[in-house]
């Protein structure tokens, strides 16, 4: 392909020709008026030609100067243009996300609605942009070499293709110019908006939904209680209230409760005490159907928030409807604790352990604390002999990923959106191209004169 140089020498050879095509016309002894118009036409067309083979990159130099007076400049375009294609990607991502997310009990059903119009407003936006980068990359990339081809279609006799050429230059000088200054005209209009779409903190990655079952050292469920789950940066993810069987549950009451894709970790905090669960890393993209987790310490757990934990071994035991028995080999300092709920009072039998007793209060809970010390090794023997209880603290879960609520997508910042990278970027190019063509007519590009001998 030939280069800019070689493209404006055809130019200023076809400017040459044209003049002397008009002199040639001006000497024919043809007495034909419509012919002999176009001599001084032709002429003043090669003139005009020539010049602006000679001025081209000057008035290409006088855009950037343009661009620059009214504080533009490419820098400051591509770091507009990369914020505003991350902020449309990323909705984009986060809108994809929660169309990908099984839904099997209907929960996101409405979310996806709401999220709809963002979707629709994202997709225009970037086709938008993308159109937008097609130009800038067009004008930055070929500007001075399309600039001489309209250079060189300007200089075509008899004005063929010379609104083509007028219209190309004046595309490359109006543009080059504008696109530099279009982020100094967005700050003007309008201020850049976040995201319309607020997913919940932490969420960073996948969406499954798993049940989820706490258990104690034997098997039993716990009951009550708060699971919290967090991420494989030790980040809080999660948080669910635990039912009756040992269930976690989402806000919406469902076992189906949603995780971070991938590697996480459980705590139970229960009575204003946490316990560490295992296994200490879940996979949940490997896990499928219910994830077990149990308290290696929690050995007794009959009702809501009643339970029993050591630090000691379990050599022993025996469970019937009434009670519990235990042995449990301690060693000095180690203990066995009781915690419940005040209304929800445990019988406890021991003997040789050293008592401390006390009371505290969680989640608006009263609760009973009851530690046996070992003072020396020995296998103790403890009968445990618990009440109904059916306290609920009313715990609030802390879903992962919220179900659809007025809050999912904020139509405020929606309109902010469409308007500061959709409606006003595009009023802008409108006008660009308005200017363009002004500047074309300015050039000669509208003119038209019929090809007639006669």
């Amino acid at each position: 392909m030939p280069g800019e140089a070689e493209i404006l020498v055809a130019a200023y050879k076809l400017a040459i020709l044209t003049f002397y095509i008009g002199v040639l016309i001006y000497a024919l002894p043809i007495p034909l008026p419509g012919l002999k118009r176009w001599a001084p036409a032709l002429m003043a067309d090669s003139i005009l030609a020539a010049a602006l083979v000679f001025i081209i990159y000057s008035l290409l130099d006088l855009s950037d100067y343009i661009a620059s007076a009214l504080g533009g400049s490419w820098p400051l375009y591509d770091a507009w243009y990369n914020d505003a294609m991350g902020v449309i990607v990323s909705v984009k991502a986060a809108v994809a996300a929660l169309y990908s997310i099984p839904d099997p009990g209907g929960v996101l059903s409405g979310a996806k609605i709401l999220v709809a119009p963002v979707d629709k407003a994202a997709t225009a936006a970037l086709l938008f942009l993308l159109t937008v980068g097609g130009i800038h990359l067009l004008i930055y990339t070929y500007g001075p070499l399309l600039a001489a081809v309209g250079v060189a279609l300007y200089s075509v006799p008899f004005r063929v293709l010379r609104g083509a050429g007028a219209w190309l230059i004046s595309f490359i000088l109006v543009f080059n110019a504008g696109l530099q200054v279009l982020p100094v005209f967005l700050s003007t209009v309008a201020s850049a908006p976040g995201s319309p779409i607020d997913p919940p903190s932490g969420l960073e990655s996948g969406v499954v939904y798993r049940e989820i079952r706490v258990l104690n050292v034997m098997g039993d469920p716990i009951r009550g209680g708060l699971l919290v789950v967090y991420n494989s940066t030790g980040g809080r993810a999660a948080a669910y209230p635990v039912d009756g069987e040992g269930y976690a549950r989402s806000s919406s009451g469902d076992r189906q409760v949603s995780l971070p894709e991938g590697e996480v970790m459980f705590d139970l905090i229960s009575n204003a005490v946490s316990f560490p669960l295992e296994p200490d890393l879940v996979d949940t993209t490997s896990s499928s159907g219910e994830i077990v987790v149990w308290s290696p310490h929690i050995f007794w757990s009959p009702g809501t928030l009643q339970y029993a934990y050591t630090i000691g071994e379990i050599t022993g035991y025996s469970v019937n409807e009434t009670h519990s028995s235990y042995q449990i080999e301690l060693y000095p300092g180690e203990f066995v604790e009781i915690r419940y709920p005040q209304e929800c009072p445990v019988q406890v039998e021991y003997q040789g352990l050293e008592t401390i007793e006390g009371e505290t209060s969680w989640e608006g809970v009263d609760v009973v604390k009851l530690r046996l010390k070992a003072v020396q090794y020995s296998i103790y023997n403890i009968t445990l002999y618990p009440a109904q209880c059916n306290v609920d603290p009313g715990l609030d879960a802390e879903d992962y990923l919220s179900g659809p609520d007025g809050d999912f997508v904020d139509y405020n910042i929606l309109a902010a959106f469409i308007l500061y990278y959709f409606t006003v970027p595009m009023i802008y190019i409108f006008t660009l191209f308005i200017a363009t063509t002004g500047l074309a007519r300015l050039l000669g590009g509208r003119d038209r004169i019929p090809v007639r001998v006669v």
